[in-house]
């Protein structure tokens, strides 16, 4: 694996993947489902799973709420059903900026944090 400014490569695989562009696209997906903006998106490459930490996803009366006594379990079901909406765009995002196929997803979000937890794991189309 060879590393660049904001880009990794895998030589054995192919397709540079523009680290910085695949964080502005989850940070926008995020954003367009929420309603809010994010903090930041981080975002790990490897040869065939890429890992984000989306941070500060919480709006401000919702970090309030989380503060508050028996409503993190209310505000993380909430998060919790937003990922089901969001997970398939999250998804679909990660394939077309890798150009790879994801086999398995998962994302969690912690209200108590604030952040967003996403892991896919991909695998490379066979050819056709």
């Amino acid at each position: 694996m060879v590393r660049e400014v904001g880009r990794i490569v895998n030589q054995s695989t192919g397709p540079w993947v523009n680290k910085a562009a695949l964080e502005t696209a989850l940070q926008a997906v995020w954003e367009r489902a929420h309603g809010a903006p994010v903090s930041k998106v981080h975002v790990l490459v490897g040869q065939e799973s890429v890992a984000a930490l989306i941070e500060g996803v919480l709006t401000p009366a919702e970090r309030d709420a989380a503060q508050c006594a028996g409503s993190q379990p209310l505000l993380q079901r909430y998060a919790e059903r937003l990922l089901s909406v969001v997970q398939p765009e999250l998804r679909a995002q990660v394939e077309a900026t890798t150009g790879r196929r994801i086999v398995s997803a998962s994302v969690h979000a912690d209200a108590a944090t604030g952040n967003v937890l996403c892991f896919f794991l991909s695998q490379e189309d066979p050819p056709r």
